[in-house]
């Protein structure tokens, strides 16, 4: 059965061709006499299909991104993904293409982009796998629950001076903060850690890693004994198990992307 809508049109033209008013088959058919002329206008005996309707949807989109461009940023977004602790969001991929020298499109344009790819959240992998080291992780309810903290580096400015990072971020909060130090010794650690409670707080737990200076061969090492001191619980991850740092982990992968030069070439060289 024919579409009543592409009847009514149908109709409009065939009174025109016999003479009738715009007005008189406006009237009959319920609609304007300018919606007679626009069909009526739009008759072509050679065209069986001129009365069905014509998509409205420009033929071309003045502002789509180039796919090219479209190509490079998902390209751009999958080597994030691939970093478990990467961030993946427009921001980050917005700051890596501006290190490539490459178009960067606003932040809208980028999240519609990833909608479109259906790559809007992170590939979730697995449960990773224990080395077999029982770990009761630190519940982190409140602020200031627990503190995970690491010493990144040794990095180099463009002169050559080198220099560690001492990043502590609040898991529940994810509250950062980041401290300077010129090398790993004790005594520069403990200043920056004094630093860092000093405008944060001391948190009841601080979680490292086993890396030195939190970990000393002959046993607790200087840091460990002011925290102890100091009413912070040391806790330390198992062994090659670095995701029990994850969120740390996160937050010094921002840290070197921020430190990274925009031209693509790292300030860093460690």
């Amino acid at each position: 059965m024919e579409d009543p809508e592409i009847r009514a049109r149908r109709e409009a033209a065939r009174g025109r061709l016999a003479g009738e008013s715009p007005r008189a088959i406006a009237r009959d058919l319920g609609r304007t006499r300018q919606w007679v002329a626009k069909w009526a206008a739009r008759y072509d005996p050679h065209d069986r299909s001129w009365a069905e309707g014509r998509s409205r949807a420009p033929k071309r989109v003045a502002n789509r991104t180039a796919a090219g461009v479209e190509s490079q940023l998902l390209e751009v977004r999958a080597r994030l993904e691939a970093n478990p602790w990467a961030q993946v969001g427009a921001p980050a991929i917005a700051w890596e293409l501006e290190k490539l020298g490459a178009v960067v499109p606003p932040a809208r344009t980028i999240e519609e982009i990833l909608a479109r790819a259906g790559a809007t959240k992170r590939q979730r992998p697995g449960r990773r796998a224990s080395k077999g080291i029982p770990y009761p992780a630190p519940a982190a309810k409140r602020p200031g629950d627990v503190a995970q903290v690491d010493l990144l580096g040794p990095r180099h400015l463009d002169d050559g001076v080198r220099f560690h990072a001492l990043n502590q971020i609040d898991v529940a909060s994810h509250h950062a903060g980041i401290e300077i130090v010129e090398d790993r010794g004790d005594q520069r650690v403990l200043g920056a850690l004094h630093a860092l409670w000093t405008r944060h707080g001391v948190p009841a737990r601080i979680q490292f890693d086993n890396g030195g200076p939190f970990v000393s061969p002959t046993g607790l090492g200087e840091v460990v004994r002011v925290c102890l001191h100091q009413g912070a619980a040391p806790v330390f991850i198992p062994p090659r198990e670095p995701w029990r740092n994850g969120t740390i982990e996160h937050f010094n992968d921002t840290f070197d992307k921020r430190f990274s030069e925009p031209s693509g070439s790292p300030a860093s060289s460690t």
